[in-house]
């Protein structure tokens, strides 16, 4: 898709002019800020936290603008702090290798204040139309049984949802930040469903999490095609193993199954393509928490000595870079590797050679 284009605009991450943004606000986008919307309102402060803590996006010239409290030739550094802490300006402010522009730059992006009124506009109107009863969005009271039951959460699996709530509420006390730090009974509902037929051996929690925003996601997409796609990927379970795998493979080769979409029309990485942003052929179908464990492997420990990875996932705000090579093993065979590199901290690299022989 060519970038959305704009009026001619200084862009002073780069110290260019330019005519094109490099973020584009998409259907999943504006899904996620009606979501928000709907939990907490269309308060203009708070709507703008969620745009910067979610996707590095800020107004221009906010009081959320990171460019506000670092010095230049021109203007010395404020003395105030940023108001999401430091350690978030510190990651808008971040240099990484954007994929859209394909420059390096700060990873966090200035938007017009009337670009995001219009977000805010159209998100509030998704945001009146969601839900099919007003429960769905509401907090969640465990000792009303009655409202459990009237969100159509069912007896027999509420005490496997109770655990799962309990333990993401408890990562969130612990400080740790993650999206789903409010579950709703609308969330309840879709868990319920991959509980009661995709909790196989081997899917985390976690797991189950991210299935539940890839079926809200493909759902907002509007395509049926998209939303039979993911189905199928539930039904082959091509994380299970080759076997699995290979009768996935072919029956997308067949046409008997059509491959996942982002709503681009691209075909993409199942799970976790924006934290880890890799060839479209590098594990392409396997589980969030697959995915975590294959990359980071032995670092994963260090990076989050204290978090639940398989609750939670990894911090929401890190990334890292796949790239594919290849390599003679210990006996001179050809082998495809991994190139990885964690994009907070660029100084930290390494490899992981796969087990695939060329």
């Amino acid at each position: 898709m060519a970038p959305r284009k704009v009026r001619e605009y200084f862009d002073s991450r780069t110290g260019e002019y330019s005519m094109s943004k490099c973020f584009v606000l998409t259907n999943q986008h504006k899904y996620e800020l009606a979501e928000f919307i709907k939990h907490n309102g269309n308060d203009s402060a708070s709507v703008q936290e969620f745009i910067v803590r979610s996707w590095s996006i800020y107004v221009s010239g906010s009081r959320f603008d990171p460019n506000k409290y670092k010095s230049n030739k021109h203007r010395p550094i404020l003395k105030i702090p940023y108001p999401m802490g430091s350690e978030i300006l510190e990651r808008l402010t971040s240099k990484f290798e954007c994929p859209e522009c394909q420059k390096e730059h700060p990873r966090g992006e200035g938007m017009s204040r009337d670009s995001v009124f219009k977000w805010r506009k159209a998100a509030a109107k998704q945001a009146y139309r969601m839900g099919e009863s007003e429960l769905d969005y509401k907090e969640v009271d465990w000792t009303d049984a009655l409202a459990l039951t009237e969100a159509g959460i069912d007896f027999h699996f509420r005490a496997e949802l109770k655990l799962i709530y309990d333990k993401v509420l408890m990562e969130t006390k612990y400080g740790h930040e993650t999206p789903y730090d409010s579950l709703d009974h609308l969330d309840l509902r879709y868990l319920q469903y991959f509980l009661q037929y995709y909790n196989f051996q081997g899917v985390t929690d976690y797991d189950l999490l991210c299935m539940m925003d890839m079926q809200k996601a493909f759902e907002e997409m509007g395509s049926p095609e998209q939303r039979q796609a993911f189905e199928d990927w539930l039904m082959f379970r091509p994380w299970e193993g080759e076997k699995e795998l290979d009768k996935y493979r072919s029956a997308i080769n067949s046409g008997g199954v059509a491959p996942l979409k982002n709503d681009k029309g691209e075909e993409v990485p199942v799970m976790l393509h924006l934290q880890f942003i890799r060839p479209s052929d590098c594990m392409q179908f396997n589980l969030p928490s697959q995915i975590i464990q294959y990359f980071l492997g032995e670092n994963l420990n260090r990076y989050y000595p204290t978090r639940a990875v398989e609750i939670i996932g990894i911090d929401p705000w890190d990334e890292f870079t796949v790239k594919g090579s290849m390599d003679l093993d210990s006996e001179h065979n050809v082998r495809r590797q991994w190139e990885v590199e964690n994009r907070i901290d660029r100084n930290e690299r390494w490899v992981v050679l796969t087990d695939e022989v060329l």
